[in-house]
Protein backbone atom coordinates (compact mmCIF):
# COMPACT_ATOMS: atom_id res chain seq x y z
CA UNK A 1 0.00 0.00 0.00
CA UNK A 2 1.51 3.69 -1.27
CA UNK A 3 1.26 6.29 1.62
CA UNK A 4 -1.59 8.01 0.05
CA UNK A 5 -4.10 4.95 0.70
CA UNK A 6 -2.70 4.82 4.33
CA UNK A 7 -3.89 8.41 4.51
CA UNK A 8 -7.33 7.70 2.92
CA UNK A 9 -7.72 5.21 5.27
CA UNK A 10 -7.20 7.35 8.00
CA UNK A 11 -9.64 10.07 7.11
CA UNK A 12 -12.29 7.83 6.56
CA UNK A 13 -11.11 6.68 10.39
CA UNK A 14 -11.77 9.84 11.29
CA UNK A 15 -15.49 10.70 9.84
CA UNK A 16 -16.91 7.18 10.73
CA UNK A 17 -15.47 6.06 14.12
CA UNK A 18 -18.38 6.83 17.21
CA UNK A 19 -17.82 9.15 19.99
CA UNK A 20 -18.26 7.49 23.49
CA UNK A 21 -20.08 10.14 25.63
CA UNK A 22 -17.60 12.84 27.56
CA UNK A 23 -17.11 13.53 30.94
CA UNK A 24 -18.78 16.43 32.26
CA UNK A 25 -17.97 19.11 35.15
CA UNK A 26 -14.47 19.55 34.47
CA UNK A 27 -12.71 23.30 34.68
CA UNK A 28 -9.24 25.61 35.02
CA UNK A 29 -6.05 24.56 33.02
CA UNK A 30 -4.25 21.31 32.08
CA UNK A 31 -0.48 22.03 31.57
CA UNK A 32 1.00 19.40 29.44
CA UNK A 33 4.53 18.75 28.00
CA UNK A 34 5.03 16.48 25.24
CA UNK A 35 7.58 15.56 22.21
CA UNK A 36 5.07 14.37 19.79
CA UNK A 37 3.84 17.01 17.10
CA UNK A 38 0.72 14.44 16.87
CA UNK A 39 -0.70 15.77 19.86
CA UNK A 40 0.19 19.20 19.29
CA UNK A 41 -1.47 19.30 15.93
CA UNK A 42 -4.68 16.99 16.71
CA UNK A 43 -5.36 17.45 20.35
CA UNK A 44 -7.63 20.34 20.03
CA UNK A 45 -9.76 19.07 16.88
CA UNK A 46 -9.58 15.44 18.69
CA UNK A 47 -10.78 16.41 21.59
CA UNK A 48 -13.48 18.75 20.40
CA UNK A 49 -16.04 16.67 21.91
CA UNK A 50 -14.61 16.50 25.57
CA UNK A 51 -13.44 20.33 25.42
CA UNK A 52 -17.35 21.17 24.19
CA UNK A 53 -18.83 19.12 27.37
CA UNK A 54 -16.38 20.68 29.55
CA UNK A 55 -16.06 24.44 28.29
CA UNK A 56 -14.75 26.09 31.42
CA UNK A 57 -11.63 23.20 30.34
CA UNK A 58 -8.69 24.54 28.46
CA UNK A 59 -5.83 22.43 27.35
CA UNK A 60 -2.21 24.29 27.44
CA UNK A 61 0.36 21.83 26.15
CA UNK A 62 3.81 22.64 24.97
CA UNK A 63 6.42 21.43 22.80
CA UNK A 64 10.04 20.16 23.74
CA UNK A 65 12.25 18.48 21.95
CA UNK A 66 13.06 14.93 22.55
CA UNK A 67 16.58 15.83 24.17
CA UNK A 68 14.95 18.50 26.37
CA UNK A 69 12.11 16.30 27.64
CA UNK A 70 13.40 14.86 30.55
CA UNK A 71 15.36 17.95 31.87
CA UNK A 72 11.80 20.51 31.41
CA UNK A 73 9.49 17.89 33.31
CA UNK A 74 12.63 17.84 36.31
CA UNK A 75 12.62 21.63 36.24
CA UNK A 76 8.97 22.40 36.61
CA UNK A 77 8.89 19.70 39.03
CA UNK A 78 11.72 20.84 41.53
CA UNK A 79 10.50 24.79 40.69
CA UNK A 80 6.91 23.45 41.92
CA UNK A 81 5.40 24.12 38.50
CA UNK A 82 5.06 20.66 37.74
CA UNK A 83 2.98 20.01 35.24
CA UNK A 84 -0.41 18.21 34.96
CA UNK A 85 0.09 15.52 32.09
CA UNK A 86 3.42 14.65 31.20
CA UNK A 87 4.62 13.06 27.93
CA UNK A 88 7.27 9.96 29.23
CA UNK A 89 10.07 8.69 27.44
CA UNK A 90 9.88 4.59 28.60
CA UNK A 91 13.47 4.79 29.58
CA UNK A 92 12.37 7.90 32.27
CA UNK A 93 9.31 6.07 33.89
CA UNK A 94 11.76 4.63 36.66
CA UNK A 95 13.69 7.66 37.08
CA UNK A 96 10.71 10.17 37.60
CA UNK A 97 9.45 7.61 40.02
CA UNK A 98 12.44 7.94 41.81
CA UNK A 99 12.17 12.04 41.64
CA UNK A 100 8.39 12.00 42.91
CA UNK A 101 7.52 13.32 39.43
CA UNK A 102 5.03 11.11 38.88
CA UNK A 103 1.58 10.13 40.25
CA UNK A 104 0.63 6.08 40.86
CA UNK A 105 -2.02 5.47 38.55
CA UNK A 106 -3.82 2.61 39.64
CA UNK A 107 -6.01 4.42 41.92
CA UNK A 108 -7.56 6.29 39.09
CA UNK A 109 -8.03 2.93 36.83
CA UNK A 110 -9.64 1.06 39.82
CA UNK A 111 -12.21 4.23 40.44
CA UNK A 112 -12.95 3.94 36.27
CA UNK A 113 -13.09 0.17 36.76
CA UNK A 114 -10.22 -0.50 33.83
CA UNK A 115 -8.35 -3.36 33.64
CA UNK A 116 -5.48 -2.15 30.88
CA UNK A 117 -4.01 -5.88 30.77
CA UNK A 118 -7.05 -6.87 28.48
CA UNK A 119 -5.41 -4.77 25.76
CA UNK A 120 -2.53 -4.24 26.35
CA UNK A 121 0.83 -6.09 26.82
CA UNK A 122 2.26 -7.00 30.15
CA UNK A 123 5.35 -6.46 28.63
CA UNK A 124 4.37 -2.69 27.44
CA UNK A 125 3.02 -2.00 31.25
CA UNK A 126 5.65 -3.27 33.02
CA UNK A 127 7.76 -0.07 31.27
CA UNK A 128 5.61 2.12 33.18
CA UNK A 129 5.45 0.31 36.23
CA UNK A 130 7.77 0.47 39.63
CA UNK A 131 7.34 -1.97 42.51
CA UNK A 132 4.32 -3.05 40.93
CA UNK A 133 2.75 0.16 40.92
CA UNK A 134 1.54 1.54 37.17
CA UNK A 135 2.68 5.08 37.08
CA UNK A 136 2.05 5.43 33.17
CA UNK A 137 0.31 4.84 30.17
CA UNK A 138 1.72 2.94 26.80
CA UNK A 139 0.00 5.99 24.62
CA UNK A 140 2.53 5.90 21.77
CA UNK A 141 4.91 2.88 21.86
CA UNK A 142 6.47 1.18 19.04
CA UNK A 143 8.79 -1.47 18.20
CA UNK A 144 10.97 -2.98 15.47
CA UNK A 145 10.32 -4.81 12.56
CA UNK A 146 12.14 -5.91 9.52
CA UNK A 147 11.78 -3.97 5.97
CA UNK A 148 12.95 -6.13 3.04
CA UNK A 149 13.38 -5.60 -0.42
CA UNK A 150 10.28 -8.08 -1.65
CA UNK A 151 10.84 -6.79 -5.32
CA UNK A 152 14.76 -7.94 -5.24
CA UNK A 153 13.79 -10.99 -3.32
CA UNK A 154 10.85 -11.66 -5.60
CA UNK A 155 13.01 -11.42 -8.73
CA UNK A 156 15.53 -14.17 -7.53
CA UNK A 157 12.57 -16.63 -6.43
CA UNK A 158 13.51 -16.04 -2.56
CA UNK A 159 10.53 -15.68 -0.03
CA UNK A 160 10.81 -13.35 3.18
CA UNK A 161 13.41 -15.20 5.08
CA UNK A 162 11.91 -17.32 8.50
CA UNK A 163 15.08 -17.04 10.71
CA UNK A 164 18.54 -15.28 10.42
CA UNK A 165 20.16 -18.41 8.68
CA UNK A 166 17.56 -17.37 5.99
CA UNK A 167 18.60 -13.86 5.86
CA UNK A 168 22.34 -15.28 5.62
CA UNK A 169 21.97 -17.39 2.57
CA UNK A 170 19.77 -15.00 0.82
CA UNK A 171 22.94 -12.34 0.94
CA UNK A 172 25.52 -15.13 -0.31
CA UNK A 173 23.45 -15.46 -3.20
CA UNK A 174 22.27 -11.64 -3.87
CA UNK A 175 24.81 -9.47 -1.91
CA UNK A 176 27.11 -8.50 -4.84
CA UNK A 177 27.55 -5.83 -7.42
CA UNK A 178 26.68 -3.23 -4.91
CA UNK A 179 24.04 -4.77 -3.31
CA UNK A 180 24.16 -4.86 0.63
CA UNK A 181 22.46 -6.48 3.31
CA UNK A 182 22.41 -4.12 5.77
CA UNK A 183 23.73 -0.83 6.25
CA UNK A 184 24.63 0.84 10.02
CA UNK A 185 24.33 4.05 11.63
CA UNK A 186 26.93 4.31 14.09
CA UNK A 187 25.89 5.08 17.36
CA UNK A 188 25.05 3.80 20.93
CA UNK A 189 21.46 3.71 21.01
CA UNK A 190 21.06 3.80 17.50
CA UNK A 191 22.89 -0.12 17.82
CA UNK A 192 20.89 -1.31 20.55
CA UNK A 193 17.68 -0.87 19.37
CA UNK A 194 18.53 -1.58 15.67
CA UNK A 195 21.09 -3.85 15.33
CA UNK A 196 19.44 -5.14 19.23
CA UNK A 197 16.83 -6.14 17.85
CA UNK A 198 17.91 -9.10 16.45
CA UNK A 199 19.40 -10.17 19.86
CA UNK A 200 15.85 -9.12 21.45
CA UNK A 201 15.13 -11.97 18.65
CA UNK A 202 17.16 -14.40 20.02
CA UNK A 203 16.17 -14.56 23.37
CA UNK A 204 19.19 -12.44 24.38
CA UNK A 205 19.57 -9.28 27.20
CA UNK A 206 22.40 -7.06 27.89
CA UNK A 207 21.11 -7.11 30.94
CA UNK A 208 19.30 -8.13 33.42
CA UNK A 209 17.68 -7.69 36.96
CA UNK A 210 17.74 -10.53 39.65
CA UNK A 211 17.41 -10.37 42.71
CA UNK A 212 16.29 -6.63 42.79
CA UNK A 213 19.85 -5.82 41.00
CA UNK A 214 20.92 -5.31 37.21
CA UNK A 215 23.96 -7.54 36.18
CA UNK A 216 25.51 -8.39 32.90
CA UNK A 217 24.31 -10.87 30.48
CA UNK A 218 26.34 -10.53 27.32
CA UNK A 219 28.25 -13.88 27.71
CA UNK A 220 25.23 -15.94 27.22
CA UNK A 221 25.12 -18.72 24.28
CA UNK A 222 22.01 -16.73 22.88
CA UNK A 223 24.00 -13.65 22.75
CA UNK A 224 26.65 -15.25 21.29
CA UNK A 225 24.73 -16.51 18.65
CA UNK A 226 23.44 -12.93 18.17
CA UNK A 227 26.84 -11.01 17.71
CA UNK A 228 28.08 -14.17 15.30
CA UNK A 229 25.12 -12.98 13.27
CA UNK A 230 26.47 -9.28 12.69
CA UNK A 231 29.59 -11.01 11.73
CA UNK A 232 28.50 -13.18 9.09
CA UNK A 233 26.93 -9.92 7.65
CA UNK A 234 29.66 -8.15 7.68
CA UNK A 235 31.33 -9.35 4.16
CA UNK A 236 27.59 -8.23 3.12
CA UNK A 237 28.08 -4.40 4.07
CA UNK A 238 29.51 -1.46 2.54
CA UNK A 239 32.83 -1.12 3.82
CA UNK A 240 31.97 2.65 4.55
CA UNK A 241 29.23 1.31 7.30
CA UNK A 242 28.25 4.61 8.59
CA UNK A 243 25.61 5.97 7.02
CA UNK A 244 22.30 8.47 7.65
CA UNK A 245 18.70 7.29 7.32
CA UNK A 246 18.21 9.55 4.22
CA UNK A 247 21.25 7.45 2.15
CA UNK A 248 19.87 4.20 3.50
CA UNK A 249 16.19 4.54 2.55
CA UNK A 250 17.48 5.83 -0.61
CA UNK A 251 19.89 2.59 -1.16
CA UNK A 252 16.66 0.59 -0.37
CA UNK A 253 14.48 2.45 -2.62
CA UNK A 254 17.35 1.94 -5.39
CA UNK A 255 17.47 -1.89 -5.01
CA UNK A 256 20.91 -1.23 -3.36
CA UNK A 257 19.41 -2.68 0.35
CA UNK A 258 18.11 -6.11 0.90
CA UNK A 259 17.01 -5.41 4.42
CA UNK A 260 17.05 -2.96 7.45
CA UNK A 261 15.12 -2.25 10.63
CA UNK A 262 11.94 -0.13 10.19
CA UNK A 263 9.78 1.70 12.99
CA UNK A 264 6.50 2.68 12.66
CA UNK A 265 6.67 6.14 12.79
CA UNK A 266 8.03 6.06 9.00
CA UNK A 267 5.06 4.42 7.60
CA UNK A 268 3.36 7.91 6.95
CA UNK A 269 6.85 9.99 6.77
CA UNK A 270 6.11 11.91 3.15
CA UNK A 271 9.55 12.91 3.46
CA UNK A 272 11.50 9.65 3.14
CA UNK A 273 12.32 8.09 -0.44
CA UNK A 274 9.99 4.57 1.12
CA UNK A 275 7.25 6.95 1.09
CA UNK A 276 6.93 6.45 -3.04
CA UNK A 277 7.28 2.80 -3.06
CA UNK A 278 4.26 0.54 -2.72
CA UNK A 279 3.63 -1.64 0.13
CA UNK A 280 3.15 -5.70 -0.83
CA UNK A 281 5.05 -4.82 -4.27
CA UNK A 282 7.90 -3.48 -3.77
CA UNK A 283 8.69 -3.69 -0.08
CA UNK A 284 7.02 -5.50 3.28
CA UNK A 285 7.63 -5.83 6.67
CA UNK A 286 7.96 -9.09 8.93
CA UNK A 287 8.74 -9.19 12.55
CA UNK A 288 12.64 -9.16 13.04
CA UNK A 289 13.31 -13.09 12.58
CA UNK A 290 15.01 -14.80 15.25
CA UNK A 291 14.90 -17.81 17.59
CA UNK A 292 11.80 -16.24 19.88
CA UNK A 293 8.84 -15.66 17.41
CA UNK A 294 7.49 -11.96 17.25
CA UNK A 295 10.23 -10.39 19.69
CA UNK A 296 11.02 -6.60 19.00
CA UNK A 297 12.40 -3.87 21.28
CA UNK A 298 9.76 -1.33 22.81
CA UNK A 299 10.31 2.11 22.40
CA UNK A 300 8.11 5.10 22.20
CA UNK A 301 6.42 7.24 24.81
CA UNK A 302 4.11 6.39 27.66
CA UNK A 303 1.86 9.38 29.68
CA UNK A 304 1.05 9.94 33.05
CA UNK A 305 0.29 12.15 35.80
CA UNK A 306 2.14 15.16 37.28
CA UNK A 307 2.65 14.14 41.28
CA UNK A 308 2.18 18.40 41.07
CA UNK A 309 -0.53 18.56 39.36
CA UNK A 310 -3.29 21.11 41.10
CA UNK A 311 -6.43 20.09 38.66
CA UNK A 312 -5.61 15.63 39.10
CA UNK A 313 -8.77 14.47 38.13
CA UNK A 314 -9.41 16.43 35.19
CA UNK A 315 -6.26 15.62 33.82
CA UNK A 316 -7.11 11.43 34.57
CA UNK A 317 -10.07 12.77 32.24
CA UNK A 318 -8.78 13.75 29.48
CA UNK A 319 -5.83 10.92 29.42
CA UNK A 320 -8.81 8.79 29.42
CA UNK A 321 -10.57 10.06 26.94
CA UNK A 322 -7.28 10.33 24.43
CA UNK A 323 -6.29 6.72 25.45
CA UNK A 324 -10.06 5.27 23.69
CA UNK A 325 -9.33 3.09 21.22
CA UNK A 326 -11.29 5.90 18.67
CA UNK A 327 -9.17 8.80 20.05
CA UNK A 328 -6.34 6.41 19.31
CA UNK A 329 -6.91 6.06 15.97
CA UNK A 330 -8.04 9.86 15.41
CA UNK A 331 -4.79 11.24 17.20
CA UNK A 332 -3.21 9.11 14.28
CA UNK A 333 -0.35 8.18 16.30
CA UNK A 334 2.59 6.16 15.00
CA UNK A 335 0.92 2.53 16.27
CA UNK A 336 -1.34 2.03 19.32
CA UNK A 337 -0.88 0.01 22.21
CA UNK A 338 -3.73 -1.01 22.92
CA UNK A 339 -4.80 -4.16 20.67
CA UNK A 340 -8.40 -3.31 20.11
CA UNK A 341 -7.05 -0.66 17.49
CA UNK A 342 -6.27 -3.51 15.03
CA UNK A 343 -9.53 -3.92 14.21
CA UNK A 344 -10.24 -0.26 13.41
CA UNK A 345 -8.97 1.78 10.62
CA UNK A 346 -6.15 2.62 9.77
CA UNK A 347 -4.21 0.42 12.02
CA UNK A 348 -6.30 -2.98 10.35
CA UNK A 349 -4.94 -2.64 6.68
CA UNK A 350 -2.22 -4.64 6.10
CA UNK A 351 1.07 -3.14 6.75
CA UNK A 352 0.31 -2.48 10.68
CA UNK A 353 -0.02 -6.37 11.13
CA UNK A 354 4.24 -6.85 11.33
CA UNK A 355 3.25 -4.36 13.61
CA UNK A 356 0.95 -5.97 15.73
CA UNK A 357 2.99 -9.57 15.89
CA UNK A 358 6.13 -7.90 17.18
CA UNK A 359 4.39 -6.25 19.79
CA UNK A 360 2.90 -8.77 21.76
CA UNK A 361 6.72 -9.68 22.47
CA UNK A 362 8.30 -6.26 22.70
CA UNK A 363 10.32 -5.39 25.60
CA UNK A 364 12.79 -3.07 26.38
CA UNK A 365 16.15 -3.27 25.42
CA UNK A 366 17.13 -4.13 28.59
CA UNK A 367 15.89 -2.90 32.34
CA UNK A 368 15.86 0.72 32.62
CA UNK A 369 17.96 2.80 35.37
CA UNK A 370 19.37 5.95 35.76
CA UNK A 371 22.72 4.02 33.72
CA UNK A 372 20.34 3.29 30.76
CA UNK A 373 22.85 5.48 28.46
CA UNK A 374 26.29 4.37 30.36
CA UNK A 375 25.27 0.49 29.09
CA UNK A 376 24.36 1.79 26.08
CA UNK A 377 27.66 2.79 25.61
CA UNK A 378 29.55 -0.08 27.28
CA UNK A 379 27.52 -2.45 25.17
CA UNK A 380 28.30 -0.01 21.57
CA UNK A 381 32.12 -0.35 22.68
CA UNK A 382 32.31 -4.14 22.89
CA UNK A 383 30.27 -4.66 19.95
CA UNK A 384 32.52 -2.62 17.60
CA UNK A 385 35.37 -4.31 18.68
CA UNK A 386 34.08 -7.42 17.42
CA UNK A 387 31.89 -6.80 14.44
CA UNK A 388 34.21 -4.24 13.36
CA UNK A 389 37.62 -4.83 15.07
CA UNK A 390 37.35 -8.99 14.74
CA UNK A 391 37.97 -9.33 18.43
CA UNK A 392 36.92 -12.05 20.05
CA UNK A 393 32.82 -12.66 20.65
CA UNK A 394 33.30 -14.68 24.00
CA UNK A 395 36.42 -12.45 25.26
CA UNK A 396 34.50 -8.96 24.73
CA UNK A 397 30.91 -10.12 25.79
CA UNK A 398 33.00 -11.41 29.17
CA UNK A 399 34.22 -8.22 29.12
CA UNK A 400 31.22 -6.55 28.64
CA UNK A 401 29.32 -8.00 31.60
CA UNK A 402 32.40 -6.82 33.94
CA UNK A 403 32.50 -3.17 32.74
CA UNK A 404 27.90 -3.49 33.57
CA UNK A 405 28.61 -5.40 36.80
CA UNK A 406 30.91 -2.68 37.96
CA UNK A 407 29.02 0.39 36.70
CA UNK A 408 25.89 -0.28 38.82
CA UNK A 409 28.49 -2.04 41.77
CA UNK A 410 29.54 2.13 41.86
Amino acid sequence: MKLKKVLAALLVCMMVLPMAACAEGFSGTITGITSNDVILNNIQTVMGDFLAANPDLKLDFQRSTVEDLDSKINLAHVSGQGYDYISVNNSSVKQFVAAGVLEPLDPYLEAAGIDLSEYYSESLLEVGKVDGVLYAIPQDPDCRVMIYNKKVLDAAGFEAPKNQEDILKICEALCHDGVYAFARQFSSLGTVYNEGSFIIANGANICREVDGKIVGTCNTPEMIKSMQFWVDMIPYMPQDMNYDETQVHQMFVDGKLLFNIYGPWMINDTTTALSNLEYGVDYALIPVPGDVPNSSIAGGFWVGIGSGSKNKDATWATIQEMLSPEMICKMQFAMPGDGRCYDMAPYNTEIYQPFKQALTGAQPPMPYSTNFNKVCDIFYDYFNRVVVGGEDIVEMMTLCDADINALFAE
